[in-house]
Formats: structure tokens, C-alpha cells, sequence
């Protein structure tokens, strides 16, 4: 087994140059990561957490996604603070929604735990929409946050969704959920509104294209090893390449444009 050791962890993030008090959005997979020299499986969320603040200071903001899926599967209710964030988003992302000056966001589906700084300001939005004015993706965008991929690729970046609902695209839809969200058993909304795509679609999605476009562009910075591989990109040129794309071609994000069928209804 191959071992990444802390100096090259450290290397790789500098390297990315993050600017100090910067806000970031972060994806990461501790598989991709790998096991760091020295240090326990278990601690390498906090070493990597910690290795950001190092890069971006005490005035930077961290954020992860943090959804909780049962809401919109099982019809449970959303408790902001006791909700669990799912699994599939990974250690640091837990790690992160379980630290004590951690806040979480309103929307449950999409939901941003943020830390640092601005960590209040970016998920304190009133509206239980998942990307909509004054959602925390929205307020991520304008800050231009600069999005972090440490041990995975572009695959995972919800912020295309982002993109995607900003341009309208037609294969997604806003679905209207009636479960309440919760915040120290006070009702802080009744209802929330996530954009899903059309079940009857069957879409396949093909981010890695644009991620190829975006290094052609030299928007996207990656450092790697044969260990280890780190990618960042600014929000708003990401959004801005995102958009360009999509008016040459409305199904760019996707392998294949999608076959639609009359008479047939969302279904989430």
C-alpha cells in the first residue's frame, strides 16, 4: 500500500494557493485521499480540515454538502442540527457537520455545513429552496467561493446543478416536499423545493468533458502525484464556462441528450 505522508498533503494544498480569509467548497473521498504516514484513518478528517484553515487563516469559511436523503426518500422530517449528513458525502463532510461551531443550511436535500468566518452568513438564508436567491449555494456563488476536489474529480461537483438550475435546463424540475424543518424542536419551514431531474429520463451525466474543457482553459488548477491529486476552481468563471457551454448545447452536461415522452409527469 502506498502512503501519502503530511508534507506532500501539505505541499499539494499550498501549491493550490488559497488565499487567505477565502471561502472554499469542498469534495473529497479519504479512498482518493489515502492513508496518510503516521496518522490514523480515523483522524485524517480533522488533518485535512485543519491543513485548509492553515492555507486560508482564521477569516476563511469551509463548506461541505451535508444532505439528509431521508426527507425526500422516507418523508422524515429535517432537523437542521440532528439530521445526520449522508453517508455517500463522506468523512470529512461528517466531520464537518459534527464539529460544534458548524452551521447547516435549510434545504435539506442540498443542504451546506459551513465553518469559519462566514460560516453563519452562508447558510442563515430564510428560504428552504435548494439553489434559489439567498440559498446557500447562491450566496457560495457571489462570494466566489473557490471549489476544492481533494482525491476525486469533477463527477461529484454539485455545483453544476447550481449551473444548471440558473440556465433552466429542461430535463430538471423544482419538487415541492411537505416535510417540516426543524431547529431545536422549533418549525423553521413546513415545506422545501429541490431541483430534481425527470425520473423517466434515465440521465447520464458526463461532467468529466468539462472538466477537460476547463483545464484547456487553465481555469482549473491540479496538483498530483502518483499518490495524491488536488484540483480547485473559482466559482464564477466555473459558472461562466458552465453557461457558455450550455447555449451551444442544452444537454452538455449529459453523455446523451435525452428522449422525452409525451404525456408522462415528473416523478420524483
Amino acid at each position: 500500500m502506498k502512503f501519502n505522508t503530511l508534507s506532500e498533503i501539505k505541499r499539494s494544498l499550498k501549491q493550490l494557493k488559497l488565499k487567505k480569509g477565502s471561502s472554499c467548497l469542498l469534495h473529497s473521498s479519504i479512498n482518493g485521499i489515502g492513508p496518510i504516514k503516521g496518522i490514523n484513518i480515523k483522524k485524517i478528517p480533522e488533518v485535512i480540515v485543519d491543513l485548509i484553515f492553515k492555507e486560508i487563516g482564521d477569516n476563511g469559511t469551509l463548506s461541505v454538502m451535508t444532505p439528509y436523503y431521508d426527507y425526500g426518500l422516507k418523508n422524515k422530517k429535517f432537523d437542521i442540527k440532528n439530521s445526520p449528513s449522508a453517508r455517500e458525502l463522506g468523512a470529512i463532510s461528517s466531520y464537518i457537520y459534527n464539529k460544534k461551531n458548524s452551521f447547516r443550511s435549510l434545504n435539506p436535500l442540498f443542504a451546506i455545513s459551513s465553518i469559519g468566518k462566514k460560516a453563519k452568513h452562508i447558510t442563515s438564508g430564510k428560504t428552504p429552496t435548494a439553489f434559489g436567491f439567498d440559498s446557500a449555494w447562491d450566496k457560495l456563488f457571489k462570494l466566489n467561493s473557490k471549489i476544492l476536489f481533494l482525491g476525486c474529480d469533477m463527477s461529484v461537483c454539485t455545483f453544476v446543478r447550481y449551473i444548471e438550475f440558473r440556465f433552466g435546463v429542461p430535463y430538471l424540475y423544482n419538487k415541492h416536499f411537505n416535510n417540516k424543518i426543524v431547529f431545536n424542536k422549533k418549525i423553521l419551514s413546513s415545506y422545501s423545493t429541490s431541483t430534481l431531474r425527470y425520473s423517466y429520463l434515465y440521465l447520464n451525466y458526463d461532467v468529466l468533458k468539462f472538466q477537460k474543457i476547463l483545464i484547456r482553459k487553465k481555469l482549473l488548477k491540479i496538483i498530483s502525484n502518483k499518490k495524491f491529486k488536488a484540483m480547485s476552481i473559482d466559482m464564477k468563471p466555473c459558472f461562466d464556462s458552465g453557461i457558455e457551454n450550455l447555449k451551444k448545447n442544452l444537454f452538455f452536461f449529459l453523455k446523451n441528450s435525452p428522449k422525452y415522452k409525451r404525456k408522462l409527469t415528473p416523478i420524483a
